[in-house]
């Protein structure tokens, strides 16, 4: 797909560790020697990363810089180090996206405004600490950190936003929606100034044109960058205009669309990344990444549905399918990188406020005895969005067992109560978010009568995610 100059570079690094060493012999593998790469093993966050201790993994032999966390699937955080390499990668996202997507000149007084989620997590810190780096290399650029607190943000900029030229706010896409309201309800002016970077969540092109009109700059797609990345990995690729474009020009043509996404459902997202910092394939459907981090990752599997395009194979597809119009063509012409497409995660249930949730953590509640007798266990869960994808709520559709008919506002309360608990117990973020954003982040829970459930039945009682109009089956 493109040149293999960062794979040779990683896997000669990850050659010379006790972990991969290990890893390659489990398979077979006593010698790299002349094996081609596609035959080596690919590793993922169960079969390496927790199967082999920190200090296998690296060739670095004093302390990581800095330690980061993530949530899985059963709850407990997984530690991840950071070196140099992300802090690389981290900075060369950065800029091109304040550069060649914002178009922000560099000695423009720039605010960034981290609204990420601060503490232990990767995205709130990792993002403070490129655009420091970038201020040390020049970029007139300052840095602060209100985290998810809105009244901090307006009063901030109520503050610091006339001394810059230009505003960023960084976060996570349903938090920012909610914040740009209510920066609008006080009166805040974020036409001339704004841009958003997002992270850890897609975004429609629904809730784009949403955040834009209350922006006040309807249209204006340059103003709001998606950054594709994950904690194990640091950041993959982002979005550029012209990516930006060819997906909503998909989101019209039909033709266009199957080419392009080749039947990846639930509205994928589509980003370009720079092969220096990336190394992607697609394997049986999901992208696998080889990237060069404080312990290497040779074709790695963070289980995201996808497919990678070169740049002329997009170019091609929009020859095929009409369109390629002169305006799109000088738009490509600024951003020649590879394309990936990015649909759901094949490991996750649901994401919701840019967590993932496991389907472990969304059915420990059916252990709770007192709960066995008055549903049978079969539930779905929707993350819904209104129609201008402005605003999200997750909601479980429980089914009720046979002949309950009584005391229905009794076990809406146990179910409810039950859940939430379940959730603050096994997933630190979803506990973090509850503190901080209170009820307004938790779920809603619909009852159904036992044999009238409005997700599809199965023979064994499961689990079901919703994001479109067709639920899908997990288990």
């Amino acid at each position: 797909m493109e040149n293999r100059h960062l794979a040779s570079i990683v896997l000669k690094r990850a050659a010379k560790l006790p972990a991969y060493q290990q890893f390659l012999h489990k398979y077979g593998i006593k010698k790299i020697g002349k094996l081609e790469f596609e035959n080596l093993p690919i590793m993922d966050k169960v079969n390496y990363i927790r199967e082999y201790g920190s200090s296998d993994k690296s060739s670095i032999k004093k302390a990581p810089p800095f330690v980061y966390a993530s949530s899985g699937s059963s709850g407990k955080s997984t530690f991840w180090y950071r070196g140099h390499e992300l802090d690389e990668s981290g900075v060369a996202n950065h800029e091109y996206i304040f550069k060649n997507c914002f178009q922000i000149k560099k000695t423009d007084p720039t605010l960034v405004v981290i609204c990420f989620s601060m503490g232990i997590w990767v995205a709130g810190v990792y993002t403070m600490d490129c655009t420091r780096l970038l201020a040390d290399d020049g970029w007139n650029m300052s840095t602060i950190t209100p985290g998810i607190d809105k009244e901090s943000i307006y009063e901030l900029l109520e503050e610091l936003a006339p001394h810059y030229k230009n505003i960023v706010l960084a976060g996570h896409p349903p938090f920012l929606m909610n914040a740009l309201s209510f920066l609008k309800s006080k009166g805040q002016n974020l036409s001339k100034k704004c841009y958003l970077l997002t992270a850890g969540d897609k975004v429609s092109e629904k809730w784009r044109d949403t955040a834009l009109e209350i922006m006040g700059t309807p249209g204006d797609l340059s103003r709001i960058m998606n950054l594709y990345g994950a904690s194990d990995t640091g950041p993959i690729a982002h979005e550029t205009l012209a990516s930006i474009t060819i997906r909503r020009l998909a989101g019209t043509n039909k033709a266009l669309a199957e080419k392009l996404f080749g039947g990846i459902a639930l509205d994928p997202a589509l980003f370009q990344y720079n092969p220096r910092y990336a190394y992607i394939e697609e394997i049986g459907g999901e992208l696998v990444i080889t990237k060069d981090t404080y312990c290497p990752l040779v074709r790695y599997n963070i289980h995201d549905l996808g497919r990678v395009l070169s740049y002329e194979e997009v170019v091609e597809i929009l020859r095929e399918t009409n369109s390629l119009t002169a305006g799109l063509k000088n738009t490509l012409s600024r951003h020649k990188f590879p394309f990936v497409v990015k649909g759901g995660r094949t490991d996750v249930a649901v994401t919701y406020y840019a967590m993932n949730l496991y389907p472990e953590q969304l059915i420990a509640w059916r252990n709770d005895s007192s709960l066995q007798k008055s549903t049978t266990g079969t539930f779905g869960v929707f993350r819904k969005t209104d129609k201008t994808h402005a605003s999200e709520k997750l909601e479980f559709v429980i089914e009720l067992a046979p002949k309950i008919t009584k005391n229905i506002q009794n076990i809406h309360h146990r179910i409810s109560s039950t859940i939430v608990k379940s959730l603050r117990e096994l997933s630190p973020e979803f506990r973090k978010m509850l503190s901080t954003l209170g009820k307004a982040a938790e779920p809603s829970f619909v009852l159904v009568p036992f044999g009238k459930p409005v997700l599809p039945r199965t023979s064994i009682p499961g689990i079901t995610f919703n994001e479109g109009k067709s639920p899908r089956i997990l288990f």
